[in-house]
C-alpha cells in the first residue's frame, strides 16, 4: 500500500499514475483478436510433400525484429534454441499438413497473450522467405498453403 501511495504521490496527474502502473499490470503489446485459425494445404503443396507450419507469438520488439529478418528455413533450424533462449517472450505452435489437408484450430489453441508481433512460418522445400506477419488480422484467420508459397487472410465476424 505504501509503495502504491508513494508512486501516486510522485505523479502529477491521474494519467501519470496510470503510466506509472502500466508496466506493472499491463503486458506489452496488443491482444490478438482471432476467433479461429484454419490452415489449408492445396493439392500438390510443397512439391506434394508434408509441410510444417509454425504460428509464432512474440512479446519483445528485439526478438520480433530478429524473426522478421529470418527466412522460414532459418526459423525451423533454430526455433528450439530461440524458444529456450527467450522462453518468456517467444511462443510457438507447430502443425504439419499433407497436401489437400485442412486443419481448423479454435481460439483456445492460440494462447491469447498480448503480443508485439505474430508470424506464420511455412517450411517449404522451395527457396523463399515463407514468412508472414499476421497480428493485425481479426476474426477467422485463413492460412492458404499453396504449391510454392503461403497467403493469409481474415474473415471478419458478422
Amino acid at each position: 500500500m505504501a509503495l502504491g501511495l508513494a508512486l501516486l504521490a510522485g505523479c502529477g496527474t491521474t494519467s501519470g499514475a496510470a503510466n506509472a502502473f502500466s508496466g506493472f499490470f499491463m503486458p506489452k503489446g496488443n491482444r490478438l483478436d482471432w476467433d479461429r485459425v484454419t490452415l489449408a494445404a492445396a493439392e500438390g503443396a510443397n512439391l506434394n510433400t508434408a509441410l510444417a507450419v509454425d504460428l509464432v507469438w512474440v512479446q519483445d520488439d528485439a526478438v520480433l525484429n530478429t524473426l522478421l529478418a529470418m527466412p522460414a528455413s532459418k526459423w525451423f533450424a533454430s526455433r528450439v534454441d530461440m524458444a529456450n533462449t527467450f522462453p518468456e517472450v517467444l511462443h510457438y505452435l507447430s502443425v504439419e499438413l499433407v497436401p489437400g489437408q485442412t486443419i481448423a484450430m479454435p481460439r483456445e489453441k492460440m494462447g491469447y497473450e498480448r503480443v508485439v508481433g505474430a508470424l506464420v512460418f511455412a517450411d517449404y522445400l522451395t527457396p523463399g522467405e515463407h514468412r508472414l506477419r499476421v497480428e493485425q488480422l481479426h476474426g477467422d484467420i485463413q492460412i492458404q498453403l499453396g504449391v510454392r508459397s503461403l497467403a493469409v487472410t481474415s474473415l471478419q465476424p458478422h
